[in-house]
């Protein structure tokens, strides 16, 4: 049955509904022609508008910009005050800033302002509980952090499971909780051994090896049976090469758990890195005797020939590249000697250096083969005939050189020293000879009058 309603009393019966409503001034239309029952506007009313419109338009237009409007646009909603000053900080402080949000700690120590209820409420349900429970809680969070790689924070936590334990009414936020409450003994030992033993692995991955040993032996001390901290003592003193220990700690974990391969693994490392050490000892031992035996027969050599030498340098040898005074063989004091010879051009502040002279050389063959020098451009040294060889006395004089002398000739009896392990000649033109050992007479004298 259809319902029918009644009209309201005010509606016009003369209205009629079949024809199409009047358009409204303004309404886009698609017809360009006005409704024929809106009038149209004046040529008065169309000019005093289009003065209106252009006068909008022009108060819209900048002399810089003529497109910017002055108009403002609508603002945005306020940003709080914490982010609206985010944009004048650096990086270091909006880190810094986001540190301090609880939502992103990391730990509520990171909290700067203690007078905050909410982080306060944070930091009390970290003690909530009996002393076991807060512990078991670090531990927890210390794994987390373990698992994660994070060794400093999982140290961090264990070092607070520890300490919660040992130090019960100060851990606990209810200080009638640790009097009201006892812990199994048996479970806080349990627990503290198990702490022990996380915070020295985690000491082990931070490198801090004498920080594990200490856990270790605390744990050792609960729990002598357990082969965990033996095993990774038996870790530390690998990495401090503390190898007979080593050994001595990975046999009393293997003792105590003999099938279990991780032990079986690190016992191996031990051994293969206790023989290679002995093996660069053996090394090292041998390297030094075979010296010590190369140092005396050189000594007997030297002696031998009654050679006289003099180190002047404390300690620090002079940098010869690898001369030195030398037997043919190290081993044998009779077998040829070599010698090192610096030679000295004082009147042209040259020199030349000779790794290995051996001591049958003259000294005429010794000159052939490095005169004519490059330098001398006068040819004063044009051969070994051209010049005269002089070489310093123990007594500060000069002795004179024969070309057909050999070295040897010249360092038998300790006359002429050998100085740091140089042998040292001078080399002057034969016509500035005199004139240059007068010189080197006058400057001796006036040193030993000083």
């Amino acid at each position: 049955m259809v319902k029918i309603e009644e009209l309201p009393s005010d509606f016009d019966a003369g209205l009629d509904l079949n024809k199409p409503a009047p358009e409204i001034h303004g309404a886009a239309s698609s017809s360009s022609h006005p409704p024929s029952n809106v009038s149209e506007p004046s040529e008065a009313q169309q000019k005093k508008g289009d003065s209106k419109r252009e006068a909008t338009s022009t108060s819209s237009k900048t002399p810089g910009n003529e497109s910017t409007c002055t108009t403002p646009a609508p603002a945005g909603p306020a940003l709080p005050s914490t982010l609206a000053s985010a944009h004048t900080r650096s990086p270091e402080e909006l880190q810094e800033m986001i540190s301090s949000t609880p939502l992103f700690m990391t730990s509520l120590d990171d909290a700067a302002d203690s007078s905050d209820s909410g982080l306060e409420a944070l930091k009390a349900l970290a003690y909530e509980g009996t002393p076991l429970e807060i512990a078991g809680n670090f531990r927890d969070q210390g794994n987390e952090c373990f698992r994660s790689k994070k060794w400093h924070d999982a140290a961090e936590f264990y070092a607070r499971g520890l300490h919660a334990l040992a130090h019960p009414a100060a851990a606990t936020s209810d200080s009638t909780s640790a009097a009201t409450v006892q812990d199994d003994p048996l479970a806080i030992t349990s627990l503290q051994k198990i702490l022990h033993l996380n915070l020295a692995a985690a000491h082990i991955h931070l490198r801090n090896y004498r920080s594990a040993l200490n856990s270790c032996a605390r744990a050792i001390e609960l729990d002598p049976t357990n082969a965990k901290p033996f095993y990774r003592s038996a870790q530390a003193l690998l990495a401090l090469s503390k190898l007979p220990e080593a050994t001595d700690a990975i046999k009393r974990a293997a003792a105590i758990a003999p099938s279990d391969a991780a032990i079986a693994t690190l016992s191996r490392q031990i051994a293969t890195r206790s023989a290679q050490l002995s093996a660069e000892q053996q090394a090292r031992s041998q390297r030094e005797a075979d010296f010590s035996r190369r140092a005396y027969a050189l000594r007997v050599a030297l002696a031998a020939r009654r050679v006289a030498t003099r180190i002047t340098y404390g300690g620090t040898r002079p940098e010869l590249e690898d001369a030195a005074i030398s037997l043919a063989d190290p081993l044998q004091p009779s077998s040829t000697l070599s010698y090192p010879v610096l030679l000295l051009y004082p009147l042209h502040a040259q020199s030349d250096f000779l790794k290995a002279v051996v001591e049958q050389d003259r000294v005429g063959e010794v000159l052939d083969t490095v005169l004519p020098p490059p330098w001398d451009s006068e040819g004063e040294y044009a051969a070994p005939s051209a010049v005269e060889c002089y070489a310093e006395t123990t007594t500060s004089g000069l002795a004179k050189l024969g070309a057909r002398v050999t070295v040897a000739t010249v360092l038998a009896g300790g006359k002429i020293e050998v100085v740091d392990g140089i042998v040292r000649v001078f080399v002057v033109p034969k016509p500035r000879a005199e004139a240059w050992k007068a010189e080197w007479k006058r400057r001796k004298d006036a040193q030993a009058g000083s």
